[in-house]
């Protein structure tokens, strides 16, 4: 007999991903390949895990540029710790340190027992799960790189999320092209109201571009590139390593693809800033302390990317971090007066008019995305009755 979605061994397993065979398909020409292929309703309800990686990573996405900041400029008699890519890479090795214990422990403790077993970072297939995973670590190390350096050289929060807004850009063509995904004029009109409503936002900063140097200009642009490229790649090295393997986690992944990143950026973090290591060891506590949360923070933020490109089109990430710029920006203006990086720019006029504008596009995006998932959900129960049948 067949067996029917929502009766699988995945399913008894409580396990969330099931993705759909036309998902793989190069020559599937389908138009209605844009829905979501990682979500399938059941009385599980995983939507709702998706809505919880959605606002962990929402929050932790809004801490993380003023967080850095700080870490970098210091606060009140608080030194910073000024090296960056030593920072990025101590963030991304504690990160896979400690993923990499949890998935070993987990490995022999938990599932010990477990009569199927599930991936683990030294199970079958370690190579081939690297490989899916390379381009993009090459492209989250980038990422983190270039962001947390621009981050530094421009030692001002709003016009690094300003610049670093234009990723919704390179997301949606870097989807179309690598991810295949295909947007609706929705959501292609929503991309350009949340770009509108940003460039809006930004009339309100006091320093103007102009006065900025090139460089940390470019090195902000370039982070949103490649911030862009590494949500496509993601979301295709998902699907394609749960495709493969069903069982593998999203903090399996995230412990691959960090631990690759960490590699990728050993080297020019080791000649680029020598003098990073004895700073940090006579650095006082609080640096010190500094410098571990963001390992935290890093590791919950990084999970939540992971675990929404799983769940997602890579186009949803893209709009979901898109319109953080509107607490960013705010959250900025009231702690400006105990973070120097922390700039006041809020006029309540035209904050108002950008935010409308994108929370409209938000608002259009998600109509538009339940339309194209509760059409998918039905031709999916029609399958279902056929089979049954």
């Amino acid at each position: 007999m067949a067996e029917v979605v929502g009766e699988t061994s995945q399913e008894r397993l409580d396990y969330p991903y099931q993705p759909l065979p036309s998902v793989f398909d190069d020559d599937d020409d389908s138009p209605d390949s844009e829905a979501e292929p990682m979500i399938i309703f059941t009385k599980h309800g995983f939507t709702w895990r998706a809505l919880i990686l959605a606002v962990i990573f929402y929050i932790a996405s809004i801490i993380m540029p003023l967080f850095n900041c700080v870490l970098f400029d210091g606060y009140e008699k608080v030194p910073g710790y000024p090296y960056p890519l030593t920072a990025t890479w101590l963030q991304m090795l504690g990160v896979t340190v400690i993923l990499f214990l949890y998935n070993v422990a987990n490995h022999l403790i938990i599932q010990r027992k477990d009569v199927l077993k599930k991936s683990w970072i030294f199970g079958p297939g370690f190579l081939w799960k690297c490989w899916e995973l390379l381009f993009v670590s090459i492209a989250f190390a980038l990422v983190m790189s270039l962001s947390n350096i621009g981050l530094f050289l421009l030692n001002d929060v709003n016009v690094h999320v300003l610049l670093r807004s234009t990723e919704i850009i390179w997301v949606v063509l870097s989807a179309i092209v690598l991810s295949r995904e295909r947007p609706s004029i929705i959501t292609i009109v929503a991309c350009m109201m949340l770009i509108a409503g940003s460039i809006i936002i930004s009339l309100d900063f006091k320093q103007g571009t102009h006065s900025l140097p090139w460089m940390p200009v470019l090195i902000n642009l370039l982070s949103a590139v490649a911030g862009g490229l590494m949500l496509a790649l993601l979301r295709r090295a998902c699907l394609r390593l749960h495709e493969r393997d069903p069982t593998i986690s999203i903090l399996e992944i995230t412990l691959i693809k960090m631990g690759i990143a960490t590699l990728l950026l050993t080297p020019p973090m080791l000649g680029l800033e020598l003098h990073a290591w004895p700073a940090l060891a006579t650095a006082n506590l609080s640096v010190q302390l500094l410098v571990a949360g963001g390992v935290f923070l890093t590791m919950v933020f990084q999970s939540s990317v992971v675990g929404l490109a799983a769940f997602s089109l890579a186009t949803t990430v893209g709009t979901i971090s898109q319109s953080k710029i509107v607490p960013q920006v705010i959250l900025g203006s009231l702690l400006h007066k105990y973070f120097k990086c922390a700039k006041n720019s809020l006029d309540v006029s035209i904050h108002l008019l950008g935010t409308i504008l994108i929370v409209l596009a938000v608002l259009a995006y998600a109509i538009d995305r339940w339309r194209i998932n509760a059409k998918e959900g039905i031709q999916e129960k029609l399958r279902v009755m056929s089979v049954r049948e």
